[in-house]
């Protein structure tokens, strides 16, 4: 029980976390507003998979962060200047996969 004292306070507090949200916001549970959260959170999700993969290995990158803003800020200066929707996410993609 002690060896996971840690790991225990973190699931009270997410659980806390969610009884105020539920009393706050009775719609915050919603199917629509829980697929809305999911998508938000999608490039995240991915990004911090990725690491997971490379502190298995043994290695740290602190700069995915970084790469991630220049990506989506490539994209969204391409979409801005009138590119096609595709053309800017392969642009986004490249500058991330050649400055990552």
């Amino acid at each position: 029980m002690t060896r996971h004292r840690r790991e225990i306070s973190v699931a009270i507090a997410i659980a806390a976390l969610a009884a105020v949200l539920a009393a706050a916001a009775p719609g915050y549970f919603s199917g629509e507003n829980l697929n809305d959260l999911f998508l938000a959170s999608l490039p995240v999700l991915v990004v911090a998979l990725g690491m997971t993969f490379v502190l298995i290995s043994g290695g740290i990158d602190l700069s995915v962060g970084s790469v991630l803003g220049l990506g989506a800020g490539t994209t969204v200066l391409g979409l801005q200047h009138g590119a096609p929707m595709g053309i800017a996410l392969l642009s986004g993609l490249a500058t991330g996969a050649t400055v990552g």
